[in-house]
């Protein structure tokens, strides 16, 4: 917008530009100069226009930057770097609420024998259709990341341990009966560690500790089942489930 008036006071064009115009041209007017000025116009508006596109574009790019650095480029679940970030928030907001916290450490049973019967295609088919099998059934509040390998960590707020135990007693038979990658139901199983946070916790590193000492007795009783692991006055216990 561009005023053109006879008006030589001041006030008038301070009034007009804080209006919004780009310029103020004062009659009498030289056609030449006008559109010179015009054209200076268009030319800065089409370097804004082009700024913003830029600028868009960087946002963009630093949000994909972002999700590829806190996810697996696998199977698409949070990776353990964004792990360590998340979880001590978590650890915090459930000592507020009351320790209603649960971790959970899920293996794939006898993931190198797929690896080595069916290549490695097939058993990163397995990873990914199980990593998409545990989105399915967590619950919006829940996070699961991949811990390593055909290791997977579920965090469970607001969740008490058997409530968890029961989470994944149904995602283990929901993965037994489905068929996996290229493999039929039953050929994949896994097996599942829970720990629950307690006041006897010295902090979140010990709890996954735990959840993983429950998935070795999972994996040690026969695989495919889920155990839990409680905090007893300092030292862990493991009850039968």
């Amino acid at each position: 917008m561009i005023f053109v008036t006879a008006q030589q006071d001041g006030e008038s064009e301070r009034t007009a530009l804080r209006s919004g115009a780009v310029d103020f041209i004062h009659k009498p007017i030289n056609p030449d100069v006008v559109r010179a000025r015009v054209q200076v116009h268009l030319k800065l508006s089409e370097r804004e226009r082009e700024l913003t596109e830029l600028n868009e574009r960087y946002r963009r790019l630093a949000e994909e930057m972002q999700q590829l650095a806190i996810h697996d480029g696998l199977t698409q679940l949070y990776n353990r770097h964004y792990l360590h970030q998340f979880i001590q928030k978590e650890e915090a907001s459930a000592k507020r609420i009351g320790y209603s916290l649960s971790i959970v450490m899920m293996d794939l049973d006898y993931f190198k024998r797929i690896n080595d019967e069916y290549g490695h295609m097939v058993g990163d088919l397995v990873l990914i259709q199980a990593a998409h099998l545990v989105l399915q059934r967590l619950r919006q509040s829940d996070m699961a990341f991949r811990f390593g390998g055909e290791e997977f960590l579920l965090i469970l707020p607001n969740t008490k341990a058997h409530d968890a135990a029961v989470i994944c007693e149904d995602l283990r038979s929901l993965l037994q009966q489905t068929g996996v990658g290229t493999l039929a139901a039953g050929e994949v199983t896994a097996s599942f560690g829970v720990a629950q946070l307690t006041e006897t916790c010295e902090n979140i590193d010990q709890l996954i500790n735990m959840a993983d000492q429950a998935l070795y007795q999972a994996k040690s009783r026969g695989r495919n089942r889920v155990e839990i692991l409680a905090c007893q006055a300092g030292k862990a216990a493991c009850p039968t489930v």
